[in-house]
């Protein structure tokens, strides 16, 4: 699956490659970010769907760090079920979401 190139949020740009396979190095998980690095690794694999998922997932932590947010322990939990949700809420409302895109160009 082919993922996109990249990602600005805010004041940093992500670069973002595909991990076609668990990462055994990291506790597999099915992606990760290096806030160092400005790297977001995600599934390239799998159901679209999960492959979204992971995306918007690791963007989420992106969003986080980026925007200070604090978290700190709760940060794992809190993006899992915002990805969750949102992915879900995307599923079933596409008219809403292209609406917001659609509205949200400057």
């Amino acid at each position: 699956m082919n993922l996109p190139e990249s990602i600005r949020i805010g004041y940093k740009e992500y670069r973002i490659e595909a991990q076609d396979r668990i990462d055994t190095d990291n506790d597999s998980h099915l992606g990760f970010v290096n806030h160092n690095y400005n790297l977001i690794r995600s599934q390239a694999h799998g159901e679209k769907s999960e492959c979204a998922n992971t995306l918007l997932h690791e963007i989420l932590h992106c969003c986080c760090y980026v925007g200070e947010i604090g978290l700190e322990d709760d940060e794992e939990r809190a993006v899992s079920i915002l990805a969750n949700h949102l992915i879900a809420a995307m599923q079933n409302n596409p008219e809403v979401f292209r609406w917001i895109i659609n509205n949200a160009k400057s």
